[in-house]
């Protein structure tokens, strides 16, 4: 059984799984509705309780009933359509740029590398963070790193952005690999009260924590126990949300995460 508990428990299951989130496209919220996972070779699609409550929400094309777990041999068309065909000419380079090597980059691990978004798009997957050692390990694409030419933001004790388009280019031409990006509160942000700003070196933003994750690690970044590296920077032909990949490392955690309520499967 791909889905072996209530919770997504991501240090107590042998299973891929990756959290789907739905953008709501006029308030721009982004809520996790459910979870794609994958189990020696079978997938399953379920989604969370609180894919209800998520404002606005209809359930997917293929998944029209909300309380069951869907199951198939081969990844659903509905997610395998959101990657890139191998057929394309410019496969190999997308692959390599997602830092994967091309003789294992099956539609599935391309999921997990890209989140499946696609221009336009309101739905997004990103993997559970999985348990290395005494830590919690997630890779992750910086969100939200457009917005920085149309807006100020205000963190600390200060505000920065609305760059011109040169003045952001190279600002993420100049991030390195294995470089530390400080995680901040975004102060009187419209739309979360949880947004975390990321920032370079001299303490300028370059974009975003994605926003489920922030809130659900929000009170261990204040411990300290949250660390954030870059893994890649993407041209900019890669497109905006593709442009840094990234490694968040949780050194400690009261007890698991995604266990709470809000995380269970609606089918129970």
């Amino acid at each position: 059984m791909v889905f072996d508990s209530v919770s997504i428990l991501p240090a107590a299951s042998t299973a891929q799984q990756l959290i789907v989130t739905w953008q709501n496209p006029e308030l721009r919220a982004i809520y996790p509705v459910g979870v794609l996972a994958k189990d020696e070779g079978q997938f399953s699609f379920a989604y969370l309780r609180k894919a209800s409550d998520a404002q606005g929400f209809r359930p997917f094309a293929g998944f029209d009933n909300m309380q069951k777990i869907y199951r198939s041999d081969r990844l659903f068309d509905f997610f395998e359509s959101r990657v890139l065909s191998a057929k394309r000419p410019d496969f190999a380079e997308y692959v390599t740029k997602l830092d994967l090597d091309i003789d294992h980059a099956t539609p599935w691990e391309l999921l997990v590398k890209s989140t499946g978004k696609t221009k336009g798009d309101t739905v997004q997957l990103f993997p559970v963070p999985r348990q290395h050692g005494d830590e919690l390990r997630l890779p992750l694409l910086i969100a939200g790193t457009r917005h920085l030419m149309s807006k100020k933001v205000s963190y600390l004790e200060q505000e920065d952005g609305k760059y011109t388009p040169e003045e952001l280019e190279e600002l993420l031409s100049g991030l390195l690999s294995g470089e530390e990006l400080e995680i901040v509160r975004e102060h009187d942000n419209a739309t979360s009260n949880v947004a975390r700003l990321t920032l370079q070196s001299s303490r300028r933003p370059i974009g975003y924590l994605p926003e489920w994750i922030a809130e659900e690690v929000d009170t261990l970044i204040d411990q300290g126990q949250v660390k954030l590296f870059v893994k890649r920077v993407n041209p900019p032909e890669m497109g905006w949300h593709l442009r840094v990949l990234a490694d968040l490392v949780i050194s400690s955690a009261d007890g698991p995460m995604f266990a709470s309520d809000d995380w269970s499967l609606a089918d129970q």
